[in-house]
């Protein structure tokens, strides 16, 4: 090999040399680097039009009745049906069980019903609760922009008064001789009929 292939081959090595200790010391500066600026992990980016949650409100779909003469209204499901009786009261019960309901409005007895019973009652809710059932363990309760108390040993009873009405309160019980139905049917109506208690305003 003549002296020009001896420089090229000296300038080859060098360069690989250098190569080497750039990338060594590159090397020793990233590793320094990620032990002084640890990598957390990656935000998640959330469109703004996507929602991070959906409650989703099963009631929504409902229908709506009104009572004017009591000022209040309550939501029930397209299984669910009504009738109206003496004083404006109203059973709501499900549609299975219309043929046990007699039309005439004097003749209802309750336990045919099966069903959640909404009752006038004069009074607020505490002092009509008390009265109708005296020495009953009661609790109070809020629901939406009403107040009262539900009976503790009972298995769905409620008296509610709309805030700062002394004068008249709503009883919602439910209807039925339990000794004529399941534990999973009693279960199941309840379940529904307490969906339907939540929907349970009165009028502004």
């Amino acid at each position: 090999m003549n002296q020009k292939g001896f420089v090229l081959l000296y300038i080859l090595i060098g360069i690989l040399i250098l190569i080497g200790i750039a990338g060594g010391a590159y090397y020793l500066w990233a590793q320094e680097y990620r032990r002084t600026h640890p990598i957390g992990p990656l935000p998640i980016v959330v469109p703004e039009n996507i929602p991070l949650s959906r409650n989703i409100d099963e009631t929504a779909t409902w229908k709506t009745y009104t009572n004017t003469e009591y000022g209040f209204s309550i939501k029930y499901p397209d299984f669910i049906t009504y009738k109206e009786k003496l004083f404006n009261d109203v059973t709501f019960y499900y549609k299975i069980d219309d043929e046990d309901i007699p039309e005439n409005k004097y003749d209802f007895p309750s336990y045919f019903t099966k069903g959640l019973g909404i009752l006038f009652r004069t009074g607020p809710a505490e002092q009509a609760a008390s009265s109708e059932l005296p020495n009953r363990p009661q609790e109070k309760v809020q629901i939406n922009n009403s107040e009262g108390v539900r009976i503790k040993d009972s298995l769905f009873n409620y008296y509610l008064s709309s805030k700062g009405n002394d004068k008249y309160s709503i009883r919602l019980v439910y209807q039925g001789r339990t000794v004529y139905q399941t534990k999973d049917e009693i279960e199941k109506r309840l379940r529904i009929y307490q969906q339907i208690l939540s929907t349970f305003k009165f009028l502004p």
